[in-house]
């Protein structure tokens, strides 16, 4: 193991487990994890497990809406803007699971376009925010991770 802060991880946890919501939401369905914490890695083993366990948290937390992980089509591939904002969200029957999220240090505002010709302005928490969006444009925010 080499605790020598050269070798980091290259970013914080909080947003490795934003990076890894955002992935899901815009239809992946599995992950790779460069997890070379062995003997002699410039990675240590304890960050290869807090790697791990970042996925399996978000993976966990997104399992509460699971059918738009198995059958969801996503909403969004844009590559966000330089305000520093991004959503990402999977439709599935009238529905849009969203989550948008800005790597700022203050709450923000998000465009989204859940459904084909429906543009919604949403607030963006700094953490975060999940929300579900309605084909007849009802917007409801939802526990947050």
């Amino acid at each position: 193991d080499n605790p020598d802060p050269k070798y980091a991880f290259g970013m914080s946890r909080d947003v490795y487990r934003e990076l890894v919501r955002h992935v899901f939401l815009r239809g992946a369905t599995s992950l790779y994890l460069f997890n070379l914490g062995y003997p002699g890695s410039t990675v240590t083993a304890q960050s290869s497990f807090d790697s791990v366990e970042d996925v399996r948290a978000v993976y966990d937390e997104l399992l509460e809406h699971r059918e738009f992980l198995d059958k969801g089509v996503p909403a969004n591939f844009e590559v966000p803007t330089d305000n520093g904002v991004v959503w990402s969200g999977l439709r599935l029957q009238g529905r849009c699971l969203l989550r948008v999220a800005t790597f700022g240090a203050a709450p923000a505002t998000a465009t989204v376009r859940p459904f084909p010709g429906m543009t919604k302005e949403v607030a963006v928490p700094v953490g975060g925010g999940t929300y579900m969006a309605h084909s007849d444009g009802r917007l409801e925010a939802l526990k947050q991770p």
